[in-house]
């Protein structure tokens, strides 16, 4: 999962938005798959920064939201 985030990291970076968005919905599959709750998080938590660089802040928070509830069952 971390590689697929990293991918989609430097596709961000380069302004490939599209392929930043497809690289992190792969990742958050793979790591839902695997039970990878730290990966899990970071890739919400990347999925939001992306869509806040999209100034789409309505889903921006709504990624981090979803990534603060993963973060808090990993606490528990």
């Amino acid at each position: 999962g971390y590689t697929l985030i990293r991918i989609g990291i430097v596709y961000g970076d380069s302004r490939d938005y599209k392929n930043e968005l497809k690289y992190y919905q792969q990742a958050l599959i793979l790591n839902r798959e695997l039970g990878n709750k730290d990966g899990e998080f970071r890739t919400l938590s990347n999925m939001g920064w992306h869509y806040n660089s999209q100034k789409n802040y309505d889903k921006a928070i709504d990624f981090w939201q979803q990534s603060l509830v993963v973060v808090r069952e990993v606490q528990n």
